[in-house]
């Protein structure tokens, strides 16, 4: 508790609807001079203990009530002058890796598309990803779309594409700061004539 006591936040009465636990975090209404009531979040640790929104900026604060965890989200409710109340969601946990929907087979030089989303290290959608993607190709000829950001709630995204080599061809979807960030599909490029096969998926 004397960790705690360090830190410059001052909790706010605890009630049942203003804090919820997911994974070995807990999320809680906590007020600070500086920001007035918010959601901040916790590990224990003093460093692990930090503002996760800014719901309504300057002292009032937006008051973040009826926390609930589902999956990897954190539902709340808050208020502002603006708006009133209004249902928000946080991410629990960060984008680790992408995956990707995509035809298994396209015809050449005909148009397509496949989805990019971006998941965490149990393959859950993670809507507050706002990372740029960029799509490359072994296809030196593909026409491929420029770099993609990603808007917070978004989560998934498509990418139109077009290839022009026939036989088996990748693309491979990056994000522009981690390469790590990364997802490639496979692609068999047919004849025009050839009717595009199922969709596969990568998670």
């Amino acid at each position: 508790s004397s960790a705690l006591l360090s830190l410059t936040v001052v909790p706010v009465t605890i009630r049942s609807a203003s804090f919820v636990a997911s994974g070995n975090r807990v999320y809680f209404q906590a007020t600070t001079p500086e920001s007035g009531a918010e959601l901040w979040v916790t590990d224990g640790t003093p460093e692990g203990t930090t503002l996760v929104a800014d719901g309504e900026p300057g002292v009032n604060g937006s008051s973040p009530q009826n926390l609930t965890a589902i999956g990897n989200l954190i539902y709340y409710t808050a208020t502002s002058p603006a708006t009133g109340v209004e249902l928000y969601a946080a991410c629990t946990t960060t984008t680790s890796k992408l995956g990707a929907t995509a035809p298994a087979s396209v015809g050449q030089n005909v148009a397509s598309s496949l989805e990019i989303r971006a998941l965490d290290s149990l393959n859950a959608l993670v809507p507050c990803y706002t990372g740029t993607v960029a799509l490359t190709s072994s296809d030196p000829s593909a026409t491929l779309p420029g770099n993609h950001t990603f808007t917070e709630g978004e989560g998934r995204s498509s990418f139109p594409f077009t290839l022009h080599t026939l036989g088996t061809q990748t693309i491979t979807a990056t994000d522009t700061v981690d390469p790590t960030i990364t997802v490639t599909v496979t692609v068999m490029v047919k004849t025009p004539t050839t009717t595009a096969s199922a969709a596969i998926q990568i998670v």
